[in-house]
């Protein structure tokens, strides 16, 4: 009887442990977003079909943020975008909602592949793949300048500017 409590005793602890260190899947994955991320995206671009982008994931609390896209026809450097956003991970799925509703449009990415350094998958049926190329936890700083050199006049805004 004194070797049954003990065991029991030890399942219980067990089963303790397990439950104070489970890990919460949206948090990490929102935890893996922040960064810079510069790839491309598929989208009505009547020469090349994609765009060159660049989006930046900020982080406010443990599965949502803030961020920022700009968006440049490879051809032509003057067909560009940009938008600030606020995103979150809820239930696997990441839900990104644009200030800029005149050029952008809210996006649910579900299918969705994902790794410390590359991000690929479908926002509204446009496939995307981007590769990370700052990683905040690589900075000291919350927000880092732009690291997308746009070939045209217009510039990416500030990162540090207070109009978001």
């Amino acid at each position: 009887m004194k070797r049954f409590s003990s065991l029991l005793s030890l399942i219980i602890i067990t089963i303790t442990v397990m439950t104070f260190t489970s890990c919460d899947r949206d948090a990490d994955e929102a935890d893996a977003l922040l960064g810079i991320w510069r790839g491309q995206i598929e989208g009505n671009n009547s020469y090349t079909g994609y765009y060159d982008t660049e989006i930046r994931f900020y982080g406010d609390y443990a599965t949502s943020g803030s961020g920022d896209e700009y968006d440049q026809d490879p051809v032509d450097p003057n067909n560009s975008y940009y938008s600030t956003f606020n995103w979150e991970v809820r239930n696997n799925t990441i839900y990104i909602y644009y200030d800029n509703l005149n050029d952008f449009r809210n996006v649910a990415i579900t299918d969705y592949r994902f790794n410390s350094n590359y991000f690929e998958g479908y926002m509204n049926g446009y496939k995307f793949s981007l590769t990370k190329t700052v990683n905040w936890s690589d900075w000291h700083a919350k927000k880092a300048p732009a690291v997308y050199a746009p070939t045209s006049t217009k510039t990416i805004p500030d990162s540090t500017s207070t109009n978001k």
